[in-house]
Parts: structure tokens; sequence; C-alpha cells
């Protein structure tokens, strides 16, 4: 039996891996998002009203309700409801790195992402911050996507406000949030974000969607053996 494909796509937030979900469609394959998976259990710490940053009550929060997150149709599933737009508000965005960096809920979350797919053996890109070097080491294609800090911020900003016209908050405020989101990612020692040197490096700063769709199409086709 072929075993399935894994394309793993990690990065900083905002780095311009929205178009995974693109490159998914074009390939036939599904779409794991792992930051929406942890944006998921931050609304569920936000609406239990426990302290975030207790971590105990956090991980033991999460151990309890793991089991309300599920996949179906390539959807992302929490309490019986497909995941939308409630995990990408500013709120959540500015939570999800103290959610994220628990060690204790990254091992829970783990088995669950590795779990994506895997019943019906279907092939995926998966995106996030860890995917090649945790969940996924052993996919066949690996890409490090980043963008210039001044641009991420400035593409957030404009999702902030296109979600939300009567958003109020500033470049700048958007800004530190990144360079918190970054420096979290990177110093966590649990599962931090790194750079693989086996894996594609795409800097999509000066590169517009379309551009970025056609170079991480362009790698796949290349590096996925049928």
């Amino acid at each position: 039996m072929k075993e399935r494909d894994v394309i793993a796509v990690d990065g900083p937030g905002a780095a311009g891996k929205s178009v995974c979900a693109e490159v998914a469609k074009r390939l036939g394959y599904a779409l794991l998002d792992s930051g929406a998976i942890y944006r998921t259990l931050t609304l569920l710490v936000l609406r239990s009203q426990i302290d975030p940053h207790d971590v105990e009550s956090v991980a033991r929060l999460i151990k309890c309700n793991l089991g309300c997150i599920s996949f179906w149709n390539n959807q992302l599933i929490f309490s019986g409801q497909p995941v939308r737009d409630e995990i990408r508000t500013p709120q959540i965005s500015a939570l999800v790195h103290h959610i994220a960096k628990i060690p204790a809920v990254r091992k829970l979350v783990v088995p669950l992402q590795r779990s994506f797919g895997a019943e019906d053996r279907l092939d995926i890109i998966a995106e996030g911050r860890d995917i090649g070097s945790v969940i996924f080491p052993e996919a066949r294609v690996k890409i490090f996507m980043t963008a210039d800090p001044s641009i991420r911020a400035l593409r957030r900003f404009d999702q902030y406000r296109e979600k939300d016209p009567a958003y109020a908050g500033t470049l700048d405020q958007v800004r530190n949030e990144l360079r918190a989101r970054d420096m979290e990612d990177t110093t966590r020692p649990e599962s931090p974000l790194i750079r693989l040197p086996e894996a594609v490096f795409i800097d999509s700063t000066f590169m517009t969607k379309q551009e970025v769709l056609d170079k991480m199409l362009q790698v796949c086709y290349m590096r996925v053996a049928v």
C-alpha cells in the first residue's frame, strides 16, 4: 500500500503560510492547520474563564476537553461545530502563544496532529511551527517560510481590519504582538520554531500571494514522488 505523502510547512506568523490551503486544493491533499488547533484551545481557555497563565489549570482543562476536537471532511471540529473566524480575533492572537508554549499542552496536541488523516491514509499538507521537526519529521517535503517582520506586521494588521472594520488596534501593537510571539516560538524549550537544513527556504517579503503559491507548487511538484 502506498504511504501517504506529507508536506511540512513551518514559519512564523503572517509569513504567508495561508497559501497552504490553496496548495492543498491544487494537489488534492488534506490540510492540517496546526495553529488553528492551538487557537481553538485558547478559545476554550477564554470561555472557561480560568487564568490563562495558570499552567497546571490550563493543561488540566485541555486534557479533559481534547476529545471535543476532531476532524471531519478536512475541517476542524470543536464541540460538534466547525471552527471558523472566532479563533482569528486579536484577543486569541495575543494569548495563543502563552497556551502553545506549555509543554504539557504540546504533548497532548502532538498525537492529535499526527492522527490527522492517518486512518484514511490521506496525503496532507501541514503547516505550523514544529511540523517538520517534531510532528512529521518523516515528511517528504519540508518548507520554511518567513518574511521581514515589518511586512508580516502589516499583513496581520490588514487581516484584523478586514475581519473587523472597527478594529481599534495599531500597527505598532500588532508589530509588538508578533515580536513577542516570535520570541516565544524560537526560545521555548518544547518544540521551538527552527529552520531545518533540509527545508526549502522561501522568503515571501517581496512576493505576491500568487508568487508564493506558484513557488510552493513548484517545490511540491519537484519533490513529491508518486
